[in-house]
């Protein structure tokens, strides 16, 4: 199994062919182009994004959680030409965006072949841009290649040794650089994919029970979120005795 979100769960060949249809829909975009992605976290996203990818474009994660301003700030800076959007989703949109959008259930899409589309690539074509908090003044886009996340993920492969065997959990927003590393440390060795949904990352209870219920190997948190977990431990949770965690790992 490669992906799980909620009752679906996609082996490596149906996210493979998945994401094929949504690259030959995308094929026109151009190589090295952004392409905005719109979704929740639900069953259309991690083929979506690979998709992106797979037709030779880079990606722009645009989190529904964020402000609708902040979307349209971002789409007119990287300069966007096509955004694939939910239907529920790309109604509020329209106020900040006036470019093509492409539903993920459209029927041309279903119709698109599933097998690759063959786009010539190469390792330092864009693979994502990810916008920071603006914190300190305006948001700023990062821009990373295919060869800085495959890097990445060489170094902690060594540290690691991720398997075929391990669950990992996106828990981060696919607008947070860490959602890099939790999706890519579970596909690119074989590994599950349990996207985790909105509400159960800001509900410690109902995460450990999705730990459990499946048999999580590889934990990605922030420290003020792990704190939940440690106060779990110290009020004695008997959860936390059946999880299968073989390492946690800190970020943010």
């Amino acid at each position: 199994v490669a992906v799980v979100a909620g009752d679906v769960r996609l082996s490596y060949r149906e996210l493979d062919e998945r994401a094929n249809r949504v690259a030959h829909h995308l094929r026109a975009v151009g190589a090295g182009e952004l392409v905005g992605v719109h979704l929740e976290r639900g069953p259309d996203l991690i083929p979506t994004l690979l998709g992106v990818l797979k037709a030779g474009a880079g990606y722009l994660p645009l989190d529904p959680a964020q402000p609708v301003d902040r979307l349209g700030f971002m789409l007119e800076d990287a300069q966007v030409s096509v955004v694939v959007a939910s239907r529920e989703l790309a109604g509020p949109l329209e106020a900040v965006y006036d470019g093509r959008v492409v539903h993920p259930d459209a029927a041309e899409i279903a119709a698109a072949p599933s097998t690759d589309p063959a786009v010539p690539g190469s390792v330092d074509d864009l693979i994502y841009v990810i916008y920071t908090s603006g914190s300190t003044g305006k948001p700023k886009g990062v821009c990373l290649t295919h060869r800085n996340v495959a890097r990445l993920m060489e170094v902690g492969d060594r540290h690691y040794g991720f398997r075929t065997d391990d669950v990992w959990p996106l828990f981060h927003s696919f607008a947070f650089d860490v959602s890099v590393w939790e999706m890519w440390g579970a596909l690119l060795f074989g590994g599950t994919l349990v996207v985790v949904p909105q509400a159960v990352t800001r509900n410690p209870d109902e995460f450990v029970d999705l730990m459990v219920e499946h048999h999580v190997t590889m934990l990605n948190q922030t420290p003020t979120a792990f704190r939940s977990l440690v106060a779990m431990a110290g009020a004695g949770d008997p959860r936390l005795d059946q999880l299968q965690l073989r390492a946690v790992i800190f970020a943010g």
